[in-house]
């Protein structure tokens, strides 16, 4: 029979997962820096959950909190996954800003390194770090309600998300940083002939959508039981749901409620047909979307190029 409810619990957390993934996206190539490594970048995120989620619900801090005390720690974990992920951010922000190397070569190492640390770390580490023989989520069904499928964390992690959506496009699209930002991905050398500091911005791009991403992959890892050193590409469909978006918090946020219904589907399956087939939908989606909509896109005009002073 289908379950509506456990469709609506997998929705709400997903579109978090999505929409975050999107803003990482759209707050880099805003600022002019392509960014193929949010898949990396949310790895780093579920990695850094599972690891701060077991020291403090799985190993001595959690026991000490004791009841269900220790659960409410997943938001701790999910704000130091974020704020951890800002390294690696660092990291592909240095290549392309500093030593200026090719975004696209950039992301992918990103995404090699991220997928590289992730496997080596469920392996031997895991049982060191966490006290378990391997990564696992120690809030999976937390804060269950009724008798299905619905979880009022999920719940929860929705409005959060829904709510930090809000003010950042209040930011882009009202004050003066917003402003100035989104000039950057369009015409940095205008905005540097203003005196706007084009580089800073550029930095700040980078951790914004560092930040985000790392808190894309902990709230993944958050609807997941154990951690397998990967985010199942997920930050390519983020990608792509940002790019089918035009770059657009809205329009962002209205395809990545889309694109989690049909991850709802393919999660909790439909009777009679393969489950591997219904996994595809959503990657097959959005290249559907793409090819539809590629005609009438349009990203940042500078989005990909190193950003030279002297051209002004």
């Amino acid at each position: 029979m289908f379950d509506f409810a456990q469709l609506f619990d997998i929705a709400l957390l997903f579109f978090a997962v999505l929409s975050l993934g999107s803003l990482s996206g759209f707050f880099s190539e805003r600022a002019g820096i392509v960014n193929i490594g949010i898949n990396g970048m949310m790895i780093f995120g579920a990695l850094f959950y599972t690891i701060f989620g077991g020291l403090m619900n799985g190993g001595s801090l959690g026991n000490n909190l004791g009841g269900n005390a220790g659960n409410w720690t997943f938001f701790i974990a999910m704000i130091l996954a974020s704020l951890c992920t800002i390294v690696v951010g660092l990291l592909f922000g240095y290549s392309t800003i500093k030593l200026k190397a090719d975004h696209i070569i950039a992301g992918t190492a990103i995404n090699i390194f991220g997928a590289a640390i992730g496997m080596f770390l469920t392996n031997s580490l895991g049982k060191t770090l966490t006290g378990n023989d391997q990564l696992t989520n120690p809030y999976k069904e937390f804060w269950k309600i009724g008798d299905g499928f619905f979880f009022g964390s999920s719940l929860l992690i929705f409005f959060v998300v829904l709510a930090l959506i809000v003010a950042l496009y209040v930011v882009i699209k009202f004050t003066k940083f917003g402003l100035r930002f989104v000039s950057i991905g369009e015409n940095p050398n205008a905005a540097d002939s203003q005196g706007i500091n084009v580089v800073k911005y550029q930095w700040i791009g980078i951790i914004i959508a560092s930040m985000l991403a790392g808190l894309g992959g902990a709230i993944f890892m958050f609807t997941s039981t154990s951690f397998n050193g990967d985010v199942n590409g997920i930050g390519f469909l983020a990608l792509a749901i940002m790019i089918t978006g035009s770059w657009r918090i809205p329009l962002i946020t209205i395809v990545s409620i889309l694109f989690s219904l049909l991850v709802g589907f393919s999660k909790i399956g439909i009777q009679n047909v393969n489950s591997d087939v219904l996994k595809i939908i959503p990657y097959a989606a959005s290249l559907v979307a793409l090819v539809l909509f590629s005609k009438k896109i349009r990203g940042p005009k500078f989005a990909g190029q190193h950003f030279d002073k002297s051209r002004r």
